[in-house]
């Protein structure tokens, strides 16, 4: 943060005016969240909330920066807006950081906040297993008979709403099922367990983004199957 701060002052021709000049700014906050995790290529989105602004000033300048690029510096110019929502490319694998600072016009420097978001290079996937009817507080053992299983594509910033998904399911028990549909974000069906004991159910989930990459995730869970 400090090294942005001085490149956004270096920018800034070294700040015109100092936060000493600007009685009742100095209560300004920014408060940042995320639409993510997100995954490589996508369109990663980063909201600015700023709060605590004099009320006769609607004048401002965001100005972002991803990580610590040099030449990344992104400038917006926004009168009366105190929610800025920022869209970037996910292009680094890992933990981003994501910075902002808000300026007073085009030379006072305000106040920055950062805030970090996870870039996954496959596909996350959340896996659900329950019973079909009555109460049931296991997630992960049940008797025999048929349960209800549940997939869902983390997708927050809808990357992959216009994609055709495709689950491969195996049940653990020698058995399987394959759904392909457009914008299958989630996805659901029943399976009747025969045979007691450990069984370890996978999906492998795939799909093609709109940047035309390929994208996978695997997800596994673990039951227990016990006779009535």
């Amino acid at each position: 943060m400090k090294i942005l701060i001085l490149k956004i002052c270096l920018w800034s021709l070294l700040c015109c005016q100092s936060l000493a000049d600007l009685p009742g700014w100095e209560n300004v906050r920014i408060n940042m969240n995320n639409i993510g995790p997100t995954v490589y290529g996508a369109n990663s989105i980063t909201h600015a909330i700023v709060t605590n602004i004099p009320h006769d000033y609607h004048d401002f300048y965001y100005i972002w920066h991803v990580n610590e690029d040099i030449f990344s510096f992104q400038v917006y110019h926004a009168y009366n807006e105190t929610k800025y929502i920022y869209q970037w490319d996910s292009d680094d694998i890992g933990m981003n950081t994501v910075h902002v600072c808000l300026f007073k016009g085009p030379f006072t420097m305000i106040k920055c906040n950062s805030t970090k978001v996870l870039v996954n290079s496959h596909l996350q996937v959340n896996f659900k297993v329950q019973r079909t009817s009555g109460s049931w507080l296991q997630t992960d053992i049940f008797p025999l008979g048929t349960v209800n299983i549940s997939c869902s594509l983390i997708d927050p910033s809808a990357f992959f709403e216009n994609s055709t998904i495709t689950y491969n399911w195996t049940t653990g028990d020698g058995r399987g099922y394959t759904n392909a549909s457009l914008n299958a974000s989630y996805w659901t069906t029943q399976h009747k367990y025969i045979t007691t004991g450990l069984h370890v159910l996978k999906v492998n989930v795939s799909t093609t983004g709109p940047n035309s990459a390929k994208y996978y995730g695997i997800a596994t869970e673990n039951i227990t199957i016990y006779g009535n």
